[in-house]
């Protein structure tokens, strides 16, 4: 099998005590791209800090596992009152779920809110779950809480998703590019799998005003579930016209 390990990867933030209601693409490329991009570099973080933000902190970085490891980062930016909590990706996972999905996606935990989860601990499922997990044990409210992942998987089945919706509803949004095929493993015929609310789907490069599709929905035909095929790799690799993981290692700059 080729490897591309060096280039994969799932790519998500959650916001904490932040203050945006509706989808924003200034946010999503401008400040949470870097950050998740930074959490799966985790050599560069202050560098991408600094060419991020005017007024932020590096609270933590975390990393766990030894031959996939998982890494995050939690950052104070000030000037947006917000806490971020970025989550990088796995390059292993990323390699194999392409071949044969199962051995990833077979356990299933349940979720303290209804429904289980998939038997994978990537990026954009572990800021999903995140998310989730602060709203239900009541430390935050839906209010204070935003939810930005990059080409995430699917997480749970139905009822986790049913769960999610109702405790992110419209602070949680699905980022997709165009033909990724991660959004759409496993695939909704195993065991019951299905997305969250909402999805923002790019059918194009994410390069700034070509415009893209909101559906507020779990699964729409509508944004990436009306794709014939979900074949390109290079779509995941890349988001808002950057070639995320080398973009993190050259500090989130251009």
């Amino acid at each position: 099998m080729m490897k591309f390990s060096a280039f994969f990867f799932f790519l998500s933030t959650v916001t904490i005590h932040g203050s945006y209601a509706s989808y924003s693409e200034d946010i999503a490329k401008n400040k949470l791209l870097p950050m998740s991009a930074a959490a799966y570099s985790n050599s560069s973080v202050n560098a991408c800090l600094n060419n991020t933000f005017k007024n932020a902190q590096l609270i933590n970085k975390y990393k766990t596992g030894f031959l996939d490891p998982h890494t995050a980062i939690s950052v104070i930016s000030n000037d947006d009152r917000a806490i971020i909590i970025a989550f990088g990706g796995s390059s292993i996972f990323t390699d194999l779920v392409l071949v044969d999905s199962q051995p990833y996606f077979g356990n299933k935990t349940q979720f303290i809110g209804g429904g289980n989860l998939t038997g994978h601990n990537i990026g954009g499922s572990f800021a999903s779950i995140t998310a989730a997990y602060v709203l239900k044990l009541g430390f935050y409210t839906s209010s204070q809480v935003l939810l930005y992942t990059f080409g995430q998987p699917r997480t749970g089945d139905n009822a986790f998703a049913i769960a999610h919706d109702q405790l992110l509803g419209a602070s949680s949004y699905r980022i997709t590019h165009r033909q990724d095929p991660i959004p759409h493993v496993p695939q909704k015929t195993d065991d019951g799998y299905y997305h969250h609310e909402n999805e923002i789907f790019y059918n194009n490069n994410m390069t700034t005003g070509e415009g893209y599709a909101e559906c507020d929905a779990d699964e729409s035909s509508s944004c990436s579930d009306g794709n014939l095929f979900d074949l390109s790799i290079d779509d995941h690799r890349h988001y808002f016209n950057v070639e995320v993981a080398k973009f993190g290692s050259a500090g989130c700059k251009n």
